[in-house]
């Protein structure tokens, strides 16, 4: 008695089925319903399936955060959030905790007072990746975070900037990228 959330019948007797879902809730339990799909019992009814997660981003948790040059020019580094989970260790972008699902974790160490940071998401405005990013400032990973200033202002496939004035130059700052949404987005590509 549940509510299919997908289908997939796109091979044919004898061929393998792969099907790619994202989106699925943490803890949540689905079953998985295999039937034969041609018009007799096959001569070999048999079948094996195997279901496995994303493994999560390297930089899914504090510890393993991918450090961001600052420089003069911008930089572009490519990241993604498929597979990553949420962190606990911020109160979120003005609205909780909420949507911190799926974070992923870098650092900047600051070469000047001055910051521009942009994270731009997908380009897809129905489905996209929908950006949000903090700039936090701790001791370490162990310790408590503070939230500098952090960007929620846009929708799905767009960008998100933070330009901030009063960096301590030599120190490391450490920011937060997450969806904005409780789903997963299309892509978790930024």
């Amino acid at each position: 008695n549940g509510n299919a959330t997908a289908g997939i019948n796109d091979q044919g007797e004898g061929e393998l089925e792969d099907y790619v879902y994202e989106g699925l809730v943490l803890g949540a339990t689905y079953f998985i319903h295999v039937i034969n799909a041609g018009p007799s019992v096959p001569q070999t009814p048999g079948f094996a399936i195997c279901v496995w997660g994303a493994p999560p981003p390297v930089n899914n948790n504090c510890s393993g955060a991918i450090a961001l040059p600052m420089t003069a020019a911008c930089t572009p580094v490519s990241g993604y959030t498929s597979g990553a989970t949420w962190s606990g260790s911020t109160s979120g972008c003005g609205n909780g905790n909420q949507e911190q699902d799926d974070d992923v974790w870098y650092t900047v160490t600051a070469t000047s007072g001055d910051l521009l940071l942009t994270v731009e998401g997908d380009g897809n405005a129905s489905t996209g990746f929908d950006p949000v990013v903090e700039l936090l400032y701790a001791n370490n990973c162990n310790g408590s975070f503070n939230q500098i200033t952090c960007a929620d202002n846009t929708g799905p496939g767009d960008a998100e900037e933070i330009a901030f004035s009063g960096l301590s130059v030599g120190i490391t700052y450490y920011v937060l990228v997450y969806d904005a949404g409780t789903d997963a987005p299309g892509t978790g590509t930024f």
